[in-house]
C-alpha cells in the first residue's frame, strides 16, 4: 500500500512546506515527466521521481550525508494560469518504493 498526500491550494501547498524541519534537506530526481494542456489555461502534469533527503548539519567530505531510506515516488499536479503566470493548483503524491 502507497502512502499517498494532497494538498490543494496555493495556502495548502505553501504550509506543507513551511511545517517541514528547517535543517531537512529533500532533492528529487525526477523522470517521465508528461503535461498534457486540457484548456488554453489549465494543464496537468505527472511525474516519477527519485527522492533523497538528509539533515542539513549531518554532512560529509563530498556534502550531506543521505539518508539510509531510498523512496520512489509519482506526483500529479494540475496548474492554471494567473496574472502572475502558470501556477499549481493542486498536488497529489504517493510512495510507490520504499527501502525501509
Amino acid at each position: 500500500m502507497s502512502t499517498l498526500f494532497q494538498v490543494i491550494g496555493r495556502a495548502d501547498i505553501q504550509s506543507a512546506f513551511e511545517a517541514r524541519p528547517s535543517k531537512r534537506i529533500t532533492r528529487h530526481l525526477c523522470t517521465n515527466i508528461v503535461i498534457t494542456a486540457l484548456s488554453p489555461t489549465e494543464a496537468s502534469g505527472k511525474l516519477y521521481a527519485l527522492v533523497f533527503t538528509g539533515d542539513a548539519d549531518n554532512r560529509g567530505e563530498l556534502g550531506v550525508i543521505a539518508d539510509q531510506r531510498q523512496l520512489v515516488g509519482e506526483f500529479q499536479d494540475d496548474s492554471v494560469c494567473t496574472d502572475q503566470g502558470r501556477r499549481i493548483a493542486n498536488r497529489s503524491g504517493r510512495i510507490i518504493f520504499s527501502s525501509d
